[in-house]
């Protein structure tokens, strides 16, 4: 985005009057006075910046703010904003989208993975433990405390870099990448004090892009300060514009703020989601509805919101970075919008396009030469020039990727354009090759700037008036902001024009010591003038800046990154190479162009004051290697297997007098690729099982050596997976344990190992996925873990989903009807049979026994039953009275009405086979189901009470019925129910609810 800040509410808003001319903003009622009010504060402590709050009644906050603004450590003072993150809460019920696929990484995957990018994710926090993000992740860092859900986060990690082709969820959009995660936000939102503090810490410890999955309408000053910060040296910021497109679509922060890529969402179907913040402040678009991300617990889940659109381009341009070194932040802009997709439906308020990654790159890799020449300053307009090509009969002028001029002629101008835009330009000579693009800032002139001819400060006490005589002889602002001692103090309506005027501004109390006051002119899309000339009023001018300190310098490809400690004194500071100011900084830090290879140059840093005064220069001097010839190839490639991965080692060879700065291992089959500086690499996103070979080159200055040899195969694998669908039988003084094998990961499993708890009684196989493990003691609960093993060692285990209680009953052998189905009954805690260790197998069932089995079958859900009975046969000291009241709340039963109108339940009374159709099918929560046109037990015809139940239990083969002599089959509704035979009914549903 090209936007510093809106139009009104800057770092406060002053209380003033223009003598005989328009009044500013009012001072807060005075009501507010017991509001409170937090003030971010941003401040140099021993050379590092530090973000601290401090809270105020809110009715003092401009004087506490400027008492701190007078503090020469100081560096801004603004009201603190509160984000919000830009996601809906994963859905566990997701239909699979594959929004990777819509940006096409996959196919950009053959250039670059993003290996060497570390992209910081400022959000909630990540589930460090997740399996699709193992690998990905530096330690988390907390700047707020406090409680919250690291969901968000997670989902916005796994978009960037969840592991690509590991057979586990989805895939991120730079899967080799690496996450910093830094948790800004808990359940209160994410305060500008912590997001700040986040950028900071993440561009101090390594971060090349910085995601921002949050949004507000209000501007931050400090939030302004830390994203200059971080652009000052060269750290790429993409934000999401925000999901508040039907709710007024605000301008949201700090995707507006200068420099930062702003980005919006689209459907599945890429088309541009309403929802989505939109407008001219939108750089691009790309899916962020139904993403399928990562959810803390290795579980996926489908989210919506710019939050999951961000981190897209966010990882994307990581995949910039990692296959174009030393690319500038504007290119990486252009060369995504360029390649942007607008086919139709398109909006521009959705910004350039779609996002298409390989396309990205491609732009990224055009030549300079012929690159245009932009020209704005009229609105709605862009004026675009460049060279001419020899022989060329035609140009095609493209913006944002869409042609939007065809000349016969070295120049266009283009109109009907959206003032406040970013527009990608580039241009193609008939046939030939586009050139590379240049961003184009639509509108008119940015305001001019104000000269101050005179200044006055009159009055005292708490009633202080600042007149300043002021002219301008560009176009004037739509609003002027008050900048003391290089702080902004307030934004105000000011008539300035080309003819001199005296502008009387309140600024409270009498300003203690000397002070510089300048104007800066903001208009209506938020862009500034440089600060008007300084007028100094007051006592007490300070000493020049000190020389600058720690100054250091690093080469980046064809770039040098400048950086030292930053003085509490300076406004702003140059940079100077051979007797000319290259460039300007606000910050500690500065990207400037590199010497000519085999050369050496000298770089100079000083710090100015706000009052113009400038300190002594500070050097340091940078030399670059002379080409000399490539590299020779890598020698000694070796390679170890992991699980998924291998580590690949090789001897550095030859370098011909240009230093190796990094190797590059490529596995084969796949074309994984890591890049490294030492001799030893660790490449993942391996399959396991399959054999690879790895080739590693060279690289230095002259260039890229040849491949090596490639290494001796290798094939990464893994310990198995545990076993799944773990179970047991029943036995007497024994238990048969089947389960389902996992998978093996690359080495055939060899064994399984079954262990009983208590007592450690375990049985080994040797293939089979069954075991019987002996010795157990009945009336003893146990529950029993299985593991694979195979060449690489032994899985995790995997367990019965509960304890099994062993008993035998004296009426019921081994070999009785159904002994597998009591045996059930009593492992699962539902039965414990009698006193003297018989079952009943042939008795029936009462209703109060009936009560109790459904009840312990559906796990002894905590209830409380009433304190009298709805049932009129029942007392609270009743047996069984809590579950047949469980059986009542849920409906299972509603009893027997009687005359009187009131109800019975009949405890004793055996429960009908009919009844307990009926008892079963409203357990299961009465599913949808209609009854055969032809009856499956002729017992049981059209009309017959509980038909549709007893229907029901025969389709899903919880009841067959019984064979009569005649070979036809029978229901016996009115018969009463055997123990046994409800045994085998709830067994046989458990089976099927569990299925």
């Amino acid at each position: 985005m090209d936007l510093h800040r809106p139009p009104t509410g800057l770092s406060r808003v002053v209380a003033a009057v223009l003598v005989a001319s328009t009044a500013l903003a009012a001072a807060a009622p005075a009501s507010a006075a017991e509001a409170r009010t937090t003030l971010d504060v941003l401040s140099i402590v021993d050379g590092e910046h530090v973000v601290t709050t401090v809270v105020v009644r809110a009715d003092r906050a401009e004087s506490a703010e400027a008492a701190l603004e007078d503090d020469p450590g100081v560096l801004a003072v603004d009201a603190q904003v509160t984000y919000q993150v830009d996601g809906t809460g994963p859905d566990p019920y997701w239909d699979e989208q594959d929004p990777v696929a819509t940006a096409k990484a996959r196919d950009a995957w053959t250039v670059t993975r993003g290996a060497g990018q570390v992209v910081a994710v400022l959000d909630t926090g990540v589930d460090p433990e997740h399996e699709d993000l193992a690998g990905a992740l530096l330690p988390l860092v907390d700047v707020i405390g406090g409680d919250g859900d690291p969901s968000h986060g997670t989902g916005v990690a796994g978009v960037v870099a969840a592991r690509a082709d590991n057979g586990l969820g989805g895939a991120g959009i730079a899967p080799d990448a690496t996450v910093l995660p830094i948790r800004v936000c808990n359940s209160g939102g994410c305060p500008s004090t912590n997001v700040a503090q986040g950028i900071f810490h993440a561009v101090d410890h390594g971060a090349d892009v910085i995601n921002l999955s949050l949004s507000g309408r209000g501007y931050s000053d400090i939030t302004a300060a830390a994203v200059l910060y971080a652009l000052d040296r060269g750290v790429s910021v993409v934000a999401s514009a925000g999901n508040s497109g039907l709710e007024g679509n605000p301008v949201s922060y700090p995707a507006a703020n200068s420099g930062v890529i702003a980005v919006g969402a689209l459907t599945p179907q890429s088309t541009p989601a309403a929802w989505s913040v939109n407008g001219w402040q939108v750089d691009l678009s790309t899916v962020g509805e139904s993403v399928l991300v990562p959810v803390p617990g290795n579980g996926y889940g489908n989210a919506s919101g710019t939050s999951f659109s961000g981190p897209a381009v966010a990882a994307s341009v990581a995949l910039l970075r990692a296959s174009h070194p030393g690319i500038g932040l504007e290119e990486i802009q252009a060369a995504l919008q360029a390649s942007s997709d607008s086919s139709a439906p398109w909006d521009r308020r959705w910004g350039a396009g779609r996002l298409d990654i390989p396309a990205a790159l491609a732009a990224a890799d055009r030549s300079d030469d012929g690159a245009p020449t932009l020209t704005t300053g009229q609105p709605q307009t862009v004026d675009v020039g460049w060279a001419p090509v020899p022989g060329a009969t035609r140009y095609r002028v493209r913006v944002d990727g869409t042609v939007r001029a065809e000349v016969a002629d070295p120049h266009a101008t283009l109109t009907g354009l959206t003032d406040g835009t970013q527009l990608a330009v580039d241009v193609q000579a008939d046939d030939g090759p586009r050139t590379s693009a240049r961003l184009a800032h639509v509108g008119v002139p940015a305001p001019g700037v104000v000269t101050l001819h005179e200044g006055r400060l009159t009055g005292s006490g708490a009633s202080t008036l600042l007149g300043l005589l002021a002219t301008t002889d560009g176009r004037p602002g739509d609003t002027y902001s008050l900048v003391r001692n290089g702080v902004s103090v307030g934004t105000l309506a000011l008539p300035v024009s080309s003819q001199p005027s005296w502008l009387w501004i309140g600024v409270g109390s009498w300003p203690p010591g000397a002070a510089v006051w300048r104007l800066r002119a903001v208009d209506r899309l938020g862009r500034t003038s440089a600060p008007s000339n300084g007028i100094l009023l007051g006592e007490g001018v300070p000493q020049p800046p000190a020389a600058v300190t720690g100054l250091a310098a690093g080469l980046r490809d064809a770039t040098v990154l400048l950086t030292w400690d930053q003085l509490p004194q300076a406004a702003e500071y140059e940079v100077e190479v051979g007797g000319d100011v290259v460039r300007t900084s606000r910050t500690g830090g500065a990207v400037v162009a590199a010497p000519p290879p085999g050369e050496q140059r000298t770089y100079s840093v000083r710090a100015v004051d706000p009052w113009g005064q400038r300190g002594p220069w500070t050097s340091v001097d940078v030399r670059t290697s002379l080409p000399g010839a490539v590299p020779d190839a890598p020698t000694s490639v070796t390679a170890t297997r992991g699980s998924g991965s291998a580590t690949v080692s090789w001897a550095a060879p030859a370098d011909h007098g240009s230093p190796i700065t990094l190797y590059t291992v490529v596995a084969s089959p796949g074309g994984a690729t890591v890049t490294t500086a030492r001799t030893t690499a660790s490449v993942g996103s391996l399959t396991n099982g399959v054999p690879y070979t790895f080739t590693v080159t060279a690289t230095s200055a002259a260039g890229t050596s040849p491949a090596s040899a490639p290494s001796a195969p290798v094939t990464p694998a893994g310990a198995p997976d545990a076993p799944v669908s773990v179970s047991a039988a029943v036995r007497d003084g024994s238990a048969d344990v089947t389960w389902t094998a996992p998978a093996s990961n690359g080495s055939p499993i060899t064994s399984y190992t079954v262990t009983a708890s208590p007592g450690g009684r375990s049985a080994t196989t040797t293939g089979a996925t069954a075991a019987t493990v002996t010795g157990l003691t009945n009336g003893t609960a146990y529950s029993f873990t299985v593991t694979a093993t195979n060449a690489v060692g032994t899985g995790p285990a995997a367990a019965t989903p509960r304890p099994l209680l062993f008993r035998t009953f004296t009426d019921v052998p081994a070999t009785a009807p159904f002994a597998d189905d009591i045996g059930w009954l009593v492992a699962r805690g539902i039965t414990t049979g009698r006193p003297d260790n018989t079952f009943g197998p042939l008795e029936p069932v009462s209703r109060e026994a009936m009560a109790a089995f459904l009840y312990r079958s559906a796990g002894s859900p905590t209830f409380a039953p009433p304190g009298r009975s709805v049932f009129v046969d029942l007392v609270p000291s009743a047996a069984f009275y809590a579950p047949i009241h469980w059986l009542a709340a849920q409906r299972i039963t509603t009893g027997s009405p009687q005359p009187d109108g009131t109800l019975t339940y009949d405890p004793l009374q055996p429960v009908t086979r009919q009844a307990m159709a009926a008892f079963l099918y409203r357990a299961a929560g009465r599913p949808a189901f209609t009854a055969p046109a032809t009856a499956t037990f002729p017992d049981v015809p059209a009309g017959a009470p509980f038909r549709q139940e007893i229907e029901w239990l025969a389709a899903t083969g919880i009841t067959t019925g019984t064979v009569r002599a005649d070979g036809t089959r029978a229901f016996d509704p009115l018969a009463p129910v055997t123990r046994q035979a409800m045994a085998a009914f709830l067994h046989r549903m458990d089976r099927l609810t569990a299925g």
